[in-house]
């Protein structure tokens, strides 16, 4: 009797029972909460030892590497089930490249923070590492109600490693 210009809804491209979204939430959570511990704990362990500091600082491929490590770590772990948004090649891309971009953009970046870090250098430093390390948490709960998927988590990452970058930089001609 005619037609309807409204199409059936299709379903997305996983269905999950709600015993597997609860599982696949309780593992991602104890991932992310995991990561947090080891990031506190590293984080806690680096400025315990000066020497850490100084070569991390000396050898900035270290840092590469990590950043490397966690974009390899993040795409293995986003392709291991399928999702309605496919492969994600950009996140480990954000997580990567933003470090590099950093670095690589270092005196630059340096001369137009310049008077950023001036006003920075007030604050005691563990409340800026402490800063540091609860933007990424802050922010991912922001950007993951407001966008949601991976471009949540992109922007989350691109912004929480810029603004720690911010908050921990210490250039030696503003020290």
């Amino acid at each position: 009797m005619g037609f309807s210009r409204y199409y059936a809804a299709q379903t997305p491209g996983l269905v999950l029972t709600g015993e597997q979204r609860a599982t696949l939430v309780r593992r991602t959570y104890t991932l992310v909460l995991a990561c947090v511990f080891i990031t506190l704990g590293g984080t806690w362990f680096g400025l315990q030892n000066e020497s850490i500091l100084v070569a991390v600082a000396q050898h900035p491929i270290i840092t590469m590497l990590l950043s490397f490590g966690a974009a390899a770590v993040w795409f293995a772990y986003t392709s291991l089930s399928p999702s309605s948004e496919g492969y994600d090649f950009l996140t480990p891309a954000v997580i990567a490249g933003t470090p590099l971009m950093l670095r690589v953009l270092q005196k630059p970046l340096d001369k137009l923070l310049g008077p950023l870090y001036k006003l920075l250098n007030a604050l005691p430093r563990p409340l800026l590492v402490g800063a540091a390390l609860a933007v990424p948490v802050v922010l991912g709960g922001i950007f993951t109600r407001a966008v949601g998927g991976y471009g949540g988590l992109r922007r989350s990452a691109f912004v929480s490693v810029i603004l720690g970058y911010i908050l921990t930089r210490r250039p030696e001609s503003i020290a």
